[in-house]
């Protein structure tokens, strides 16, 4: 290789690495340090928690097995068992033909459901 494209080589390598070395410094921001960045503010990170809620406004069924699916935009519904076996099934078919199969055995309170798809038909039974 000859000098001069050693050198150019060279140049450029010592040219590579200043940009990486000092491409993510920036001595202006301080927004993220200390206690300046304390002045401008931080983001909030309590924890929000979204808790399932039977409303009641749009109900499927009667005792022993009621289905609410008020809240099913959502992405969620409730089923409450009240019957006297020991365990309810819950049935969802999909306009696919795909059947989801939920067992309930936790008696007189509700229980959240997570439906794949809005569109389905819902079918309700006891064992």
């Amino acid at each position: 290789m000859k000098p001069k494209h050693r050198l150019l080589l060279l140049c450029g390598l010592i040219l590579c690495l200043v940009l990486i070395c000092s491409g993510c410094s920036q001595k202006g921001d301080s927004s993220l340090h200390g206690a300046e960045g304390k002045k401008n503010g931080t983001r909030p990170n309590a924890p929000h928690v979204y808790v399932p809620e039977a409303s009641g406004t749009a109900l499927i069924g009667s005792s022993p097995l009621t289905l609410d699916i008020s809240h099913i935009d959502q992405g969620y519904l409730m089923a409450l068992y009240d019957g006297s076996a020991a365990k309810a099934v819950v049935q969802i078919t999909g306009p696919d033909g795909i059947t989801y199969k939920y067992f309930i055995s936790a008696q007189d309170q509700h229980v959240t459901l997570p439906p794949d798809s809005r569109k389905r038909l819902i079918h309700s039974g006891g064992i």
